[in-house]
């Protein structure tokens, strides 16, 4: 009797835990099949090994901007991501091998808008795909550029540099600041000389304070320490950064893009359509993140959760800062869509930049 009901009880149990473990497994499946798409895409990535492809040269500021990120996205992520700086071609080799990677959601990269539009408006070859169509993952508002001459310069404000008959004026090579200053000085009537060949923004600050020419244009991180250091003056800017940029103080009474527009407004159609092209130029992203375009859905949202999280971040806002970028977080789908509409509209500023080059 005693043994019939212990083997009733064996019974039993058998059958609960039998029952249990459909159960629980009819749960798991039911909970792996309500997965959304980030809850995949975030469980793909934890332990995962990522690589940020940064097309520029070591140490320069798509290298700061990619380090930065990467450690922020890894920890979202819960994810190793390394940098890999690929420094030929003038970003071209690296934004390559972006675009050519295995569309695994492991690879990512930085495009270099102003480079990739200048390489358009001069009909250059060197892109093996259409930016464009990559999967856009986020970018930070326009950083800063500044213009200034040499302290022993004719060039005491903005003015004076427009009224000169041929002033000399340094170019790095292709990238956006070339269009910027090029198509400026040209939809104003001016005619500068200019002088070219630089192959990086550190060869080319050194142009100008080796003397090559008394007047540049770059990032505000690289031509704020000249006006700093008394080398040099500042004459406009881009756009006011945003507070706690470096070097801000000096820029404070420089006039930006959108009030030389005003002090020398637009007098036919086709100056209205330059200024239009020139403005959606500047304020457009110009270090969007990217991967592949064929990469799954699930993944891409897994890192576009990751890059909302990471600009929101003190600590990450005070870094862009640092390196003179601006902080403020660009979604995905204005991101390419300012893409898209400066190579659109670059033709419209060709006759200028293909001046110099």
């Amino acid at each position: 009797m005693q043994r019939h009901r212990m083997g009733r009880i064996a019974a039993v149990a058998a059958s609960l835990t039998a029952t249990i473990g459909i159960s629980a497994g009819g749960a798991a499946a039911a909970t792996v099949s309500h997965q959304t798409d980030l809850q995949k895409g975030l469980a793909f990535y934890k332990g995962k090994t990522l690589t940020i492809i940064e097309p520029g040269a070591t140490g320069a500021i798509f290298d700061l901007i990619a380090r930065t990120e990467a450690t922020y996205l890894g920890q979202y992520l819960h994810a190793t991501v390394n940098v890999e700086d690929v420094t030929t071609g003038n970003t071209i080799s690296g934004q390559d091998d972006t675009a050519g990677a295995n569309p695994d959601g492991l690879t990512l990269g930085l495009l270099n808008l102003g480079n990739d539009a200048s390489l358009a408006l001069t009909h250059t070859p060197g892109l093996n795909f259409n930016p464009s169509r990559l999967a856009f993952i986020a970018a930070s508002a326009p950083s800063t550029s500044l213009m200034i001459a040499s302290k022993s310069s004719p060039y005491t404000d903005f003015k004076s540099l427009v009224k000169a008959s041929s002033p000399t004026v340094l170019m790095e090579n292709t990238g956006t600041v070339d269009v910027l200053t090029s198509s400026l000085l040209g939809i104003l009537g001016s005619s500068p000389h200019y002088v070219t060949g630089y192959t990086s923004i550190g060869s080319y600050v050194q142009g100008f304070v080796r003397g090559d020419g008394p007047v540049m244009m770059t990032n505000l991180a690289s031509t704020g320490p000249l006006v700093a250091g008394g080398t040099a003056r500042a004459l406009a800017v881009t756009s006011v950064p945003p507070v706690g940029t470096l070097y801000r103080q000096y820029v404070s009474s420089v006039p930006t893009f959108a009030q030389l527009e005003k002090q020398f407004p637009p007098k036919t159609t086709k100056q209205q359509k330059e200024w239009a092209a020139l403005n959606a130029f500047f304020g457009a992203t110009s270090t969007p993140l990217v991967t592949q375009t064929a990469v799954p859905g699930y993944k891409v949202d897994a890192l576009r959760a990751a890059a909302v999280w990471m600009f929101k971040q003190s600590s990450f806002q005070s870094k862009m800062l640092g390196n003179g970028q601006n902080p403020k977080y660009v979604d995905p789908v204005t991101a390419k869509t300012d893409y898209s509409t400066v190579l659109a509209q670059g033709g419209i500023l060709e006759p200028f930049f293909s001046r110099f080059t």
